[in-house]
């Protein structure tokens, strides 16, 4: 009997990594959208968006915004960024952002120039 327990406790403990091991995972990867606004929240087509830091082993990113003032950057590293927007006759922005897995979407609104002829 004493064979018995013992065998068993020596599977269930070789079992235990594997059971562990199937939890669910989490994603390291995301899209990522950016909405870049003006004063009227109006979207600003043609805004560059580029990273200035983001995670190690990512790349840099870069993209302009459409017409409905959304760039999206498709499977990046989730973890801590830092952008720059611009666009003629707005003020650039800066802004520092954390991408997770349910925190991947931002909005910025920029400011326009003072003395700028703008509609937005």
């Amino acid at each position: 009997m004493k064979k018995i327990v013992i065998a068993l406790t020596a599977i269930l403990l070789a079992l235990f990594p594997l059971a562990c091991a199937q939890g669910p995972t989490i994603p390291d990867k995301v899209d990522f959208k950016i909405t870049v606004t003006g004063k009227s929240n109006a979207p600003l087509e043609g805004a560059k968006v580029a990273s200035e830091s983001q995670p190690g082993g990512q790349l840099k990113l870069t993209g302009l915004t459409d017409s409905n003032g959304n760039v999206i950057f498709a499977g990046i590293k989730v973890g801590a960024y830092k952008f720059y927007i611009s666009l003629f006759d707005y003020e650039q922005a800066e802004v520092s952002f954390i991408i997770t897995t349910i925190n991947n979407k931002l909005t910025v609104k920029m400011t326009p120039v003072a003395g700028a002829p703008t509609t937005t």
